[in-house]
């Protein structure tokens, strides 16, 4: 009676916290469509002294699909706390869904229905996720034009063949940072692209630190 008691709480804490996370990812996905440019990942501390009236980064925009489903799972990435709280659920669901199975009734109906939530779990994260972030790529008609991107003190300066842009630091809400990647936020849910591999490593290091002194970091 106790176990079955454990494993409805747990079912019920896996549920919420899977539907909140599926919710959110499916309101961050709808607005996954943007301009992108490139990314930033490195966990060095920032002790570089920028000096913005004279740094100049110059970069060739050149996102593929592989940047793109990277910089959708940095989007979809969980503050530390989050994260913290959905890795402790999760051990503590496979540990009633073991002791389940080694129990005299392994094949009841609340074994069946954590068996497909985790089922459930992995195929969204490893195939639907990915899939999406794929074919959204394919949508986007920016990314196939390469871009000439100039990122300085005043902002970001692009030239393609479809026209120019101009946009200023404090049009920018914030960045995030991981996996070779850089993340710079117009909106709480689109954002530019800017993988490290466009960089050199000295732009690198100075486009880390130009965000991180004209914009708030998120984790």
């Amino acid at each position: 009676m106790g176990l079955e008691y454990i494993e409805s709480g747990i079912l019920f804490l896996l549920l919420s916290f899977g539907g909140a996370l599926c919710m959110h990812s499916f309101h961050r996905l709808e607005n996954l469509e943007q301009r992108a440019a490139r990314d930033l990942a490195d966990t060095r501390p920032l002790n570089r002294d920028v000096s913005e009236e004279s740094t100049m980064i110059t970069i060739q925009q050149d996102i593929n699909a592989g940047d793109y489903r990277r910089a959708l799972f940095l989007h979809l990435r969980p503050r530390p706390v989050f994260a913290v709280a959905g890795v402790l659920v999760l051990l503590l669901f496979l540990l009633v869904l073991v002791c389940k199975l080694c129990s005299v009734d392994r094949w009841g109906r609340g074994t069946f229905i954590m068996i497909g939530v985790l089922l459930y779990l992995v195929t969204y994260f490893f195939w639907l996720l990915p899939r999406w972030a794929s074919k959204s790529f394919k949508q986007n008609q920016f990314l196939k034009h390469k871009a000439m991107c100039v990122i300085d003190a005043a902002g970001l300066h692009s030239t393609s063949e479809v026209g120019n842009s101009d946009i200023p630091w404090d049009h920018f809400l914030k960045w995030k940072m991981g996996g070779n990647m850089i993340l710079l936020y117009f909106t709480d849910t689109m954002y530019f692209i800017f993988p490290k591999r466009l960089f050199s490593v000295e732009f690198w290091d100075e486009f880390r630190a130009m965000a991180d002194s004209k914009l708030k970091r998120v984790r």
